[in-house]
């Protein structure tokens, strides 16, 4: 059994007999609660965009390739953008009766269409910050037509920004601390959060060269980047330290620089998560959905584990009514409920927080709270890619979820990496996350140079992963899902989308067979 399989089935078991399972008040029922459905049930065109990850130039490239959106260029300010609709040659669609055009509201866009973004615009690239400016604009502009869901990393980079240093960590201490997979220190730089200083490209290049030692020696997985000195000795090492500064070139031989680096760390990841905030960056993540239906999918980061879900729904006269759905827990549809303890236990929270200044939120007790196992679990699950149960289990949720009330014919999720979008389990399971972050894509969770003039610093092995620069090119897939008219019953199966040619059917019926990991 796959490892974060196995740890989320152990949740769920212990989180059984846990007294958090008791009746939750009412009035921790978000007002914001509005069901499992986002969007008009009349849509006839979606696209599915996968994870991102700090590479806003790719983004722009897969926003654009759809065709919906005019004046989308980098010249044009977010109020010059027009939705365009399915056509991609007019900027108005035809009706259903299929007589004439839909009248744009004032935000230009038809409310048929929708570009639906799957989480996880930080990390691995060096462009966070402006990746989520890309979305947060698109969303305000187009608010009928953009959903854009939490990733595992937004979530964990939303706790690095907000959390005091007491509060619980998803994985026990902060993801910034991470010698691979979280934050790319270019990011930083990047950002435009953090003041400018004259020895930025001597410290970076250092961090480099002690990323390059850790991967080589495969000591990633066990060194943290601490920034914690509180030894008598000068050094900060102490024995067994896991402090990367301790273990690896430059910095073992060299404590003043180690010291720098460290006093520079603590000052542009204070500095970074006060422009999140500042930005309003944050409170944007504070909002995004972890779990929802647009069509006739139900879309996650990660998925859901059928576990939890049992257990949701064994214990559904256990929860508050939420007022917004006027229906007590009991009455309220499977989905309905899934969202009620899912979003809106993570919109309530997030809404009774003032953060003006970062590092000001007590965190909830992730790790003894059912709902916010569950909500780690949305975020983190690859339990469908399993090539023994995976199927089954997908099946199991959606059987779950349809209890008369709702009609969800697969699951969307993200999350778990490959070389393109694809469906698996006959179409029951749509994989979006095709590694279109450049960054993502060559280096995998290796902080490599992206900067030229970093590069250029570097002495590579030829054998390290991060021998060879990123692609220029954005590469990878998206996925559309289209109907003629709103009454029209959706496809069974998605549309295959590239950069390098036009619309694409991923599988003609019975002509072509799905990509990899599909269990027939």
């Amino acid at each position: 059994m796959p490892r974060t399989q196995a740890r989320s089935l152990a949740l769920a078991a212990v989180f059984i007999t846990l007294p958090t399972l008791s009746k939750i008040p009412s009035s921790e029922a978000s007002s914001s609660s509005y069901g499992l459905r986002r969007l008009s049930q009349d849509l006839t065109d979606i696209f599915f965009i996968g994870d991102l990850h700090g590479d806003v130039h790719c983004a722009r490239k897969w926003i654009e390739r759809t065709g919906f959106i005019r004046n989308f260029d980098d010249n044009s300010p977010p109020d010059s953008w027009i939705w365009t609709g399915r056509s991609l040659d007019e900027s108005t669609t035809k009706s259903d009766s299929g007589k004439g055009p839909i009248q744009n509201n004032e935000n230009n866009s038809t409310g048929h269409e929708a570009m639906v973004f799957l989480g996880d615009y930080v990390d691995k690239g060096s462009n966070s910050v402006a990746v989520l400016n890309l979305i947060r604009q698109l969303e305000t502009r187009f608010p009928n037509n953009i959903v854009a869901f939490m990733g595992n990393h937004d979530l964990f980079s939303l706790m690095d920004s907000t959390f005091g240093s007491d509060s619980g960590k998803a994985f026990g201490r902060p993801v910034h601390d991470y010698v691979h997979a979280f934050v790319h220190p270019e990011e930083y730089i990047e950002s435009g959060f953090v003041q400018t200083r004259e020895d930025d490209h001597e410290i970076l290049n250092a961090l480099h060269l002690g990323f390059q030692t850790a991967y080589e020696k495969g000591m990633h997985g066990r060194l943290f980047l601490s920034t914690n000195n509180n030894n008598n000795n000068g050094s900060g090492c102490e024995i067994g330290s896991d402090d990367m500064f301790c273990h690896v070139m430059p910095f073992q031989r060299n404590p003043a620089l180690a010291e720098r680096a460290r006093e520079r760390l603590r000052t542009w990841r204070k500095e970074y998560a006060i422009g999140m905030v500042d930005s309003g960056l944050v409170d944007w993540l504070t909002r995004r959905p972890l779990v929802a239906q647009v069509g006739d999918t139900l879309l996650m980061h990660g998925g859901i584990n059928p576990a939890y879900l049992e257990i949701v729904l064994r214990n559904k006269g256990s929860f508050g009514k939420p007022p917004q759905l006027g229906a007590a827990p009991a009455e309220l549809s499977n989905g309905d409920l899934l969202s009620s303890i899912t979003n809106d236990v993570s919109y309530e929270f997030w809404s009774k927080q003032v953060i003006n200044k970062p590092h000001s939120v007590q965190g909830p007790a992730l790790q003894r709270d059912f709902r916010w196992g569950f909500i780690l679990d949305l975020v983190q699950y690859r339990g469908y890619f399993d090539p023994k149960r995976g199927c089954q289990e997908a099946n199991q949720v959606l059987n779950m979820l349809n209890d008369g009330q709702q009609s969800i014919q697969r699951i969307a999720v993200g999350h778990t990496p490959h070389q393109n979008a694809h469906e698996i389990c006959r179409g029951k399971v749509l994989v979006t996350d095709s590694s279109l972050s450049r960054p993502f894509r060559q280096f995998g969770n290796m902080y490599c140079p992206i900067q030229d003039s970093l590069r250029k610093d570097q002495e590579i092995s030829s054998s390290s992963k991060c021998f060879l620069p990123a692609s220029k090119k954005c590469e990878g897939t998206i996925s559309r899902l289209t109907r003629n008219l709103a009454s029209d019953p959706w496809p069974q199966h998605v549309q295959r989308i590239s950069l390098a040619s036009e619309y694409e059917l991923m599988r003609k019926e019975g002509a072509v067979q799905n990509s990899e990991n599909d269990e027939l």
